[in-house]
């Protein structure tokens, strides 16, 4: 009986433990928490929405430092009561389900990357009060003359051009004839052996 009061007391400490690595709180803003989890459940989303983004720790760290900007910018959001319409949701989600040949194929997708519908709801639902905001706090206080924009342009060309390509183009010819034809022609045109 000992043993076994003893393996099951063991199980329930190793259990536990574990939960807690795997959800642990790695930062408070306000009265709210964000743990591992939330962080590795944003990086999914990141990743299901642009699978070449390679998630280090990082990237990690800077997807955290956004996740605390969010959780200030959503209480703010929560305080003056905005509300997401459901219509602008759904047809998201519609439009996101498009990229896939059915919307099982979509929701097996989701269940891959280990992902609800649910949660991405909420994750785009967050989106959108983030972005009303800064649109409603920061972009509105931005007043940039056509003139600052020339200026910057002018001040910063280099930021702007591209610089030149060279392109090398290897052909393959049946007979000689044919490759000296090209030869010639290329020879003739405006841009040969030019620098």
């Amino acid at each position: 009986k000992v043993k076994g009061a003893l393996l099951v007391f063991i199980f329930l400490v190793y259990f536990f433990v574990k939960a807690e690595s795997i959800n642990r709180i790695i930062a408070r803003v306000n009265q709210e928490v964000i743990t591992s989890q939330d962080l590795e459940n944003y990086c999914k989303v990141l990743k299901y929405k642009n699978p070449q983004i390679k998630i280090d720790e990082e990237f990690k760290k800077k997807i955290l430092d956004t996740l605390i900007e969010n959780k200030l910018i959503l209480s703010l959001a929560k305080k003056e009561n905005v509300h997401v319409p459901p219509r602008w949701v759904k047809k998201e989600i519609e439009r996101i389900s498009s990229f896939y040949s059915s919307f099982g194929e979509f929701s097996k997708n989701l269940a891959k990357e280990g992902l609800s519908l649910a949660s991405l709801k909420k994750r785009l639902e967050e989106e959108y009060l983030i972005r009303l905001m800064i649109d409603k706090y920061v972009r509105s206080k931005l007043n940039i003359t056509p003139y600052e924009i020339t200026q910057f342009y002018y001040h910063n060309k280099k930021r702007f051009t591209k610089p030149a390509e060279y392109i090398i183009w290897i052909g393959k010819w049946k007979s000689e004839e044919e490759a000296l034809l090209v030869y010639e022609s290329l020879k003739k045109s405006d841009n040969w052996g030019k620098n």
